[in-house]
């Protein structure tokens, strides 16, 4: 929840580069870490990661609707994006892998 106050009074470069940054190297240390190190967690972990991933699309999507400023805003947006990414995690496959990093370019170079 710090997320909103650090994109709020962070200066517009530092608020971009923290929508963008953050969120490729968490994912790629997810993926790494449940594909390629422990291909077994990903199935046994399952229920867990679409859990977190259905809280942090909720909240990221219900806490944005108040929001009147524009950084604020796209704080929450990053934390639903998290969600987003983390359902294709849940599948534990090349082809969850495969969405979930075309989620994250087109989130960045759109």
């Amino acid at each position: 929840m710090w997320t909103p106050d650090v994109y709020e009074g962070a200066p517009t470069r530092s608020t971009a580069f923290f929508a963008a940054a953050p969120k490729v190297a968490g994912i790629a240390m997810f993926v790494r870490t449940t594909i390629v190190a422990f291909p077994g967690i990903g199935r046994s972990g399952k229920q867990i990661v679409v859990f977190v991933s259905i809280a942090s699309m909720a909240l990221g999507a219900f806490a944005a609707i108040g929001q009147r400023n524009i950084k604020r805003l796209l704080a929450y947006s990053s934390i639903g994006h998290m969600g987003f990414a983390l359902i294709g995690l849940a599948a534990a496959s090349s082809d969850g892998v495969e969405g979930v990093l075309n989620l994250i370019w087109r989130s960045i170079w759109r």
